[in-house]
């Protein structure tokens, strides 16, 4: 078969060019790749609300998802117009010292996979723990999850300082999707809020309680049955915790040492949030 000048430079072109159309789908295929690895990482972000006896409510918190998020957005509050998630903490009571949320991931988790490979904090003023159904270093119990559900991280964060009633507290979550390794960063925000709204809910109980300071025992009284009464230190450690059930009762704080705590005093699911000191 004879090819004249022009027949030749005709295959030549349609073979580049085939070449050239073949190497735009690729790169086309690989650019949807990446976009779909960068922004299919987290499914879900859930924030309290968990059964269980480990499982704590820090406070009021709205979830917010990123701009791009394409998933279910019933239970979030609305886009944070950012490229970032974001948990706000509204903390009514103190202290209430520790986030709870879980995290879902788009894929499965591996067995074996490290808790510090999918999760990092950037704040050392918190403490992480974490559970996962997969991972090896597991450190959050008595919050945990049913078996079969090995896409989901839940995890506590504890704070090791002192809110300030004001003052808000900010840190960042880094996530890692175990299999595509995309990151994505998680917002957060916890603001201590405690105003005299919070101790004035007792007041309609006509709630008393004395003497304050003390050296020995703390006497309560009320004129509706006083529930669950616990003492923190100011970083959030918890003393002492008791159900009185009564209208009257008394809270012995003898064996605590000298300095200031805090009380907390529930009456008909209304918390009291008081100062007392230890001499």
């Amino acid at each position: 078969m004879k090819f004249t000048e022009t027949s030749l430079i005709q295959v030549i072109f349609n073979f580049n060019f085939n070449k050239f159309k073949s190497m735009k789908k690729i790169i086309l295929l690989i650019s949807l790749f990446v976009v779909s690895i960068s922004y299919a990482q987290l499914k879900s972000l859930k924030a309290n609300g968990f059964t269980g006896p480990g499982c704590t409510a820090g406070g009021k918190t709205t979830v917010s998802y990123p701009t791009y998020f394409t998933g279910a957005t019933g239970g979030y509050a609305g886009s944070s117009n950012t490229s970032n998630w974001e948990l706000n903490i509204n903390l009514e009571t103190l202290p209430k010292n520790w986030i709870q949320a879980e995290i879902i991931f788009e894929n499965n988790i591996p067995n074996p996979t490290s808790i510090d490979d999918m999760l990092s904090i950037s704040s050392n003023d918190f403490t992480l723990t974490a559970y996962a159904h997969n991972a090896t270093d597991n450190t959050l119990s008595g919050c945990n999850f049913a078996g079969g559900q090995v896409n989901k991280i839940r995890f506590n964060l504890e704070y090791k300082g002192t809110y300030v009633n004001g003052t808000d507290v900010e840190l960042n979550i880094t996530t890692q999707d175990p299999v595509s390794g995309a990151n994505e960063t998680i917002n957060v925000t916890v603001s201590p809020n405690v105003s005299t709204a919070s101790i004035d809910k007792l007041k309609k109980y006509d709630f008393s309680f004395g003497p304050n300071p003390t050296e020995h025992s703390i006497y309560l009284s009320a004129a509706k049955s006083i529930g669950n009464v616990e003492v923190f230190n100011l970083v959030g450690q918890k003393f002492l915790s008791t159900d009185m059930r009564d209208t009257k009762g008394t809270l012995d704080i003898s064996n605590l040492l000298k300095g200031v705590y805090i009380m907390n005093v529930t009456i008909d699911e209304n918390i009291g949030t008081y100062k007392i000191i230890k001499e």
